[in-house]
């Protein structure tokens, strides 16, 4: 069995592939067989790090390019077509540009979510120094009910 996965967030903005196979550790007695008998399990991770990240690896490249960056499709079709000799048909072009939406969209949702996580703690933060709602609610630009309903969580949690 190999499973592969594309890992969006590449550590430290680096590029990557690392491979994990099975390896035979005997515990009681001395028992051993032949690799490909137990090695049947393989798991590649493939870290794609930002579009151009200027590595040396031209799969990882072009992964950045067609996973990362957030060039319109056209963009994206211009530069498939000049650093990977890539030229997509009419169908290929669709496909990838129904991928650059989604792309686009799962980042967007992210970077959403963890701005609105970070007002979260900011808020929580605040409410804890014992800034008013109203004080916190113009400071992170949340609404009153919302801060309401942290400080409700926090009184709720030392209780």
């Amino acid at each position: 069995m190999k499973a592969n996965r594309l890992c969006m967030d590449a550590p430290d903005d680096r590029g990557g592939i690392t491979r994990y196979r099975m390896q035979e550790e005997p515990e009681y007695g001395n028992i051993l067989d032949e690799k490909e008998n137990y090695d049947l399990q393989q798991i590649v991770m493939v870290y794609v790090a930002h579009a151009r990240a200027d590595m040396e690896n031209h799969l990882l490249n072009l992964l950045g390019e067609l996973f990362v960056s957030e060039d319109d499709a056209s963009r994206k079709k211009a530069e498939l077509i000049e650093h990977y000799d890539i030229d997509l048909n009419e169908n290929e072009e669709r496909l990838v540009s129904t991928m650059c939406n989604l792309s686009v969209g799962v980042y967007v949702r992210g970077r959403e979510s963890g701005i609105a996580e970070t007002l979260r703690k900011t808020a929580v933060r605040f409410l804890n120094m014992g800034l008013s709602v109203e004080d916190v609610a113009k400071g992170t630009d949340l609404p009153v009910e919302k801060v309401e309903e942290i400080k409700k969580e926090i009184e709720e949690k030392k209780v």
